[in-house]
């Protein structure tokens, strides 16, 4: 995977990393090399009894440990693994279909999304582990689909998430749930506002973290619209065009500056079917998923242009000096944004 754009040899777990005798063999080195490294190895992915996994996966970073998580049909597991070399744990079972993970602060919160009884929890858990706390259920009388991605998003003290009927608020601390809008879909924190690609509505709307008076940012757009990112003093997302059932689409990365109207940074049909979409202050990298398809990773300039296809992958995560890419066919891996080629 991933010789086309990056054209380095893949090494196995731990393969680049040294342990020290003096902490009882705690792994120490680089978070990532040049070289593509196995966190992950993909059969460590699948449990014993499962009849299938999806091909959507979430990634997250903390300081110190990469987490992963996915789906096997009904249900799923959160992942973690520590970035400088060692064995992947699953913390968790995931009640339901995953579809939302972050991490912030000491906790990782994810979204189980229970579709046989149509219910979904925003939960968190400590980054190493430990008891799950509920922080808000979701009774969902007719599920959104597709799902918006991102669903989740947070500035450190609350968790905004999208729901059938709206997008809320919940403090991470635990406590009661505030309804913002009744506009959803993908989510995103820009500033002191909560921004929201509403693909029924076609539009983008911003609203406060607080609560308050809702503002369009553009309208009449048109496609699947998010996922949707804080991208430097700027809201981006993706709208993708559909051209047939199982026909490869098309996309575009929008811009929309404090003022003006929106603009394309890039397009084409590598953006087609977007799960997952990160700004890293720089650059964008984005996931998408085909029929079929465990996924692939695109990389766009800051500025825009053409994408550059990386690999196969369908999760993507991001630190300041480190890529993180995954899927359930071929693992989870890292390697040095330093390494990759330069954007055409």
């Amino acid at each position: 995977m991933y010789v086309a754009a990056l054209a380095i040899a893949a090494t196995s777990c731990g393969g680049s990393v040294a342990s020290s005798p003096a902490d009882g063999g705690i792994p120490e080195g680089p978070k990532c090399t040049a070289t593509l490294t196995q966190l992950i190895d993909a059969r460590d992915l699948w449990p014993p009894d499962a009849g299938g996994v999806s091909a959507a996966m979430d990634l997250a970073v903390s300081d110190t440990d990469l987490y992963a998580a996915l789906s096997y049909g009904q249900d799923g597991a959160l992942l973690r693994v520590p970035m400088r070399g060692g064995p992947a744990v699953v913390m968790a079972p995931i009640q339901g279909e995953e579809v939302g993970l972050l991490v912030t602060g000491d906790n990782v919160v994810f979204v189980q999304a229970n579709q046989r009884v149509l219910a979904w929890d925003i939960v968190r858990m400590g980054l190493q582990g430990g008891p799950i706390t509920v922080l808000a259920s979701v009774s969902a009388d007719a599920v959104l689909d597709p799902l918006p991605s991102p669903l989740l998003a947070t500035d450190g003290q609350n968790v905004y998430f999208a729901a059938p009927d709206g997008t809320k608020s919940v403090p991470l601390a635990g406590g009661a749930v505030q309804t913002l809008t009744t506009h959803t879909g993908g989510v995103a924190v820009v500033g002191s506002n909560v921004v929201i690609a509403d693909t029924a509505a076609e539009s983008v709307f911003s609203v406060p973290t607080v609560g308050g008076t809702e503002t369009i940012l553009a309208a009449n757009l048109t496609g699947d619209l998010g996922p949707i990112v804080s991208c430097g003093a700027a809201v981006c997302w993706v709208s993708a065009v559909p051209v047939g059932a199982s026909q490869q689409g098309t996309g575009q990365l929008v811009q929309l500056g404090p003022t003006g109207a929106p603009v394309t940074l890039s397009q084409g049909p590598g953006l087609y079917a977007m799960y997952g979409l990160l700004f890293d202050g720089a650059e964008f990298f984005a996931t998408a998923i085909g029929d079929a398809s465990p996924g692939s990773v695109e990389r766009i300039a800051g500025t825009g242009g053409t994408p550059t296809y990386l690999g196969t992958g369908s999760g993507v995560a991001v630190d300041d000096e480190c890529l993180y890419t995954g899927d359930p066919v071929s693992g989870v891996y890292s390697v040095a944004k330093s390494s990759l080629a330069a954007s055409p």
